[in-house]
């Protein structure tokens, strides 16, 4: 047996070994990089740490607001620490820089800090929370100005895989158990796990819609288990006309009186006024933001661009924390412009991403920047072709908040014909110079699944190179990070034939 002694010489040995092994490295990296580089470098580094003190402190203060009842929701809900571990969101601001930098960790520090206020105020008043199945785009407004509480079953699990990638797989499996097909689109699932094992919040009344086949499947489960009131929207198949926009505000206009009758609820319509004129100006600041990424290098892309607009819709919609979100991008895009410089520093392609984002693998956007040059400037999750708010009456807010609904992510071409699909598509690529399409191929999407084909025709007419890229929106176990990145590495090499401007990529998995 080893003497303590040289146990513990061998422990001073290896720390010494690697001191002058970091201190070999620093030294290289000042005598090989320019001052203003290390200047740039230093400001980089503080600006994360700054940022991950901030959104700690933030975190700890709502918590404390819970009071001891924080302790009972965690052994009840154990998938609010997954709000907390934001180690996998500050491994974007890797290899990205300056203003670019600046904008991707902002975003992700509104993320994490409304989504646990939110969830918060949901735990905290279970008889004003309205359990909305999938997204709450529209709803959350309406909910605001009734004094309730919207809770978006598909916003806790997405923010939980995009911290930790596996943290949902329990929950699937469970739902499995229960009798749910494994063939169904894992996002639902993950919600339905949560029901299913008692972990889904307390809840006043539900609301179900027919957005997709997953929805309408979990919508039935949720009736049957809940127990709750339910509301059915139902949504047409083909939407984009004025006799569908008609039908769906009336539609919105029966859920008003609906919730009225079932919750403690009572619609302010000067307050859905306020709300509807500030998503107005969140709007308009996010197409001054858009007009910006037109231009080649596009000054942001990735998450900034299309996870901000996610946030904007499905937690923060109408609140001025939105507009103050965009208006710091704006304000990001305008340094990076005035600089004369890309958010990717060697921009080669402009790509758009169609069909479901990469929530398992979303560090494919930072991987394509870092090692391919590729920028993401558009997604089908926030393109959107609907325009302001008409606020003049009850009448034109109710119709348009049932178009907003209509054209919510996903949604707005999970229904309809191909037209809704892929026209949207072919606007993006004139409108931003795209020249490489990817295609998030999620496996458990079976509105779209036939478009696959008219998809890859219509591109291969217009000389337009497109990756299909088979993932599981929410179940890593079905594509791992190793698959999605050969499929990438040998779709550039290949079709696009360049070579990687560096080998590695830190912090991917």
């Amino acid at each position: 047996m080893k003497s303590i002694h040289s146990v513990g010489e061998n422990t001073t040995a290896s720390i010494f070994k690697s001191v002058r092994s970091m201190a070999t490295e620093l030294w290289k990296y000042l005598r090989t990089t320019d001052k203003e580089s290390i200047v740039s470098d230093v400001k980089d580094t503080w600006l994360l740490w700054k940022t991950i003190v901030e959104v700690y402190a933030i975190a700890v203060r709502t918590v404390l607001k819970r009071g001891p009842g924080i302790v009972s929701d965690l052994k009840k809900y154990p998938w609010l620490l997954q709000l907390v571990d934001l180690r996998n969101l500050f491994r974007s601001a890797r290899g990205r820089k300056g203003a670019y930098r600046k904008a991707t960790l902002n975003v992700f520090k509104e993320t994490a800090t409304s989504a646990l206020e939110y969830l918060i105020d949901v735990l905290k008043n279970p008889d004003r929370v309205v359990h909305i199945q999938a997204s709450g785009t529209g709803i959350s407004e309406l909910c605001r100005a009734m004094g309730l509480i919207p809770y978006m079953d598909m916003s806790p699990p997405v923010i939980a895989v995009l911290a930790n990638p596996r943290s949902m797989e329990k929950y699937m499996d469970f739902a499995e158990s229960e009798g749910i097909p494994a063939d169904v689109c894992s996002l639902p699932r993950c919600s339905q796990g949560l029901l299913f094992k008692g972990e889904s919040p307390k809840a006043a009344v539900s609301i179900g819609n027919n957005n997709c086949e997953g929805q309408v499947n979990a919508s039935l489960v949720y009736t049957k288990k809940f127990g709750l009131p339910t509301f059915m929207l139902d949504a047409p198949n083909n939407f984009k006309s004025e006799r569908a926009e008609i039908f769906y505000g009336k539609e919105i206009m029966r859920l008003v009186e609906w919730l009225e009758e079932n919750t403690p609820g009572k619609m302010d319509w000067d307050l859905l006024r306020e709300i509807m004129e500030e998503k107005n100006r969140a709007i308009e600041t996010e197409m001054e933001l858009w007009e910006m990424t037109r231009i080649q290098p596009s000054p942001l892309a990735g998450e900034a661009l299309w996870f901000s607009h996610l946030l904007s819709v499905a937690l923060t919609g109408g609140m001025k924390r939105a507009t103050e979100m965009f208006e710091m991008l704006v304000e990001c895009a305008k340094e990076n412009m005035k600089n004369g410089v890309g958010a990717v520093t060697e921009e080669r392609f402009r790509a758009v991403i169609w069909h479901a984002p990469m929530a398992t693998n979303w560090h494919a956007y930072r991987y394509l920047e870092v090692k391919w040059g590729v920028s993401v400037v558009q997604e089908c999750m926030m393109y959107t072709e609907m325009g302001l708010f008409d606020t003049s009456s009850n009448e034109s807010m109710l119709r348009g908040i049932g178009r907003l609904m209509l054209n919510a992510p996903m949604a707005n071409f999970a229904r309809g014909p191909s037209e809704y699909y892929l026209d949207p598509l072919f606007s993006i690529i004139k409108q931003w110079g795209i020249n490489l399409v990817l295609v998030g191929d999620h496996i458990g999407c079976k509105s779209v699944a036939a478009m696959t084909g008219l998809l890859r025709e219509k591109c291969r007419q217009q000389g337009i190179p497109v990756v299909f890229v088979p993932y599981d929106l929410m179940d890593k176990r079905s594509a791992s990070w190793e698959d999605v990145a050969n499929r990438l590495d040998q779709f550039m090499e290949t079709i696009m034939k360049v070579e990687p401007l560096r080998e590695t990529v830190p912090a991917v998995c």
